[in-house]
């Protein structure tokens, strides 16, 4: 139950001060979904962080309670501008992941459960997201049934694939990654999409070996690597 869910480089609290509400250190904070990290009190829930501006600081600061009284808990985290963003309601991980979305302001500390909002439905609750990333200031949720943008002037996530709410599968959307000029979302079957915060368009590696007159079995993206003037 102790496996790294997510990740983010954010602003939070200095060593030894995980209940401080004084920010202004840069910290590597990691999130376990509703696993139980901290060995020494396996029935706690919770988040690890390490500080990032010197290498005499302590190696991981345990962020975890129990039945979270204090501490938050997240599947995937992100930043979107200068919040962050998590797959959590209201700093509370699902058993099995979630379909919400939480946002925790610039300026609160977000190992606090306090610190994050009443989570955002995307989409409905048959399936879980699997991904998380962002355009600019707006999350985006890839699920098995779609990629999800959130519309800042409708308040609530969209659907850019729809077609997937007719054909979903368990591991679309597992990698949704953040790439110069918006985000792309992986299939089960090798397939691609590229989402510029308005349109969508496929880029799925199969249809380069076409082209190419190649035949290549179709097999899941794994991992995305931005170079800046390609993927």
């Amino acid at each position: 139950n102790d496996v790294v869910q997510g990740a983010v480089i954010c602003d939070g609290p200095a060593d030894g001060a995980q209940t401080s509400t004084t920010l202004g250190t840069s910290i590597l904070l990691v999130t376990f979904g509703s696993g139980n990290p901290n060995p020494d009190a396996t029935t706690e829930v919770g988040m690890y962080y390490r500080v990032l501006s010197s290498d005499s600081s302590t190696p991981w600061n345990e962020c975890t309670s129990a039945a979270h009284a204090t501490h938050a808990s997240a599947w995937q985290i992100i930043k979107a501008g200068a919040d962050l963003y998590a797959v959590t309601d209201a700093g509370i991980a699902g058993t099995i992941g979630d379909y919400r979305v939480s946002q925790c302001p610039a300026g609160l500390n977000p190992t606090l459960v306090t610190s994050w909002g009443n989570g955002i439905e995307v989409g409905t609750p048959e399936w879980i997201i699997t991904g998380l990333a962002a355009i600019g200031n707006a999350p985006v949720a890839g699920k098995p049934d779609g990629l999800y943008f959130y519309d800042l002037q409708t308040r609530r996530y969209e659907n850019v694939l729809k077609h997937f709410e007719l054909t979903p599968h368990a591991l679309n959307g597992k990698v949704t990654q953040s790439v110069t000029g918006g985000v792309v979302y992986t299939t089960f079957d090798g397939g691609a999409f590229f989402f510029d915060g308005v349109a969508v368009s496929e880029i799925s590696p199969s249809k380069l070996w076409k082209a190419l007159g190649k035949e290549v079995p179709s097999a899941r993206i794994t991992a995305i690597a931005d170079r800046g003037d390609g993927i």
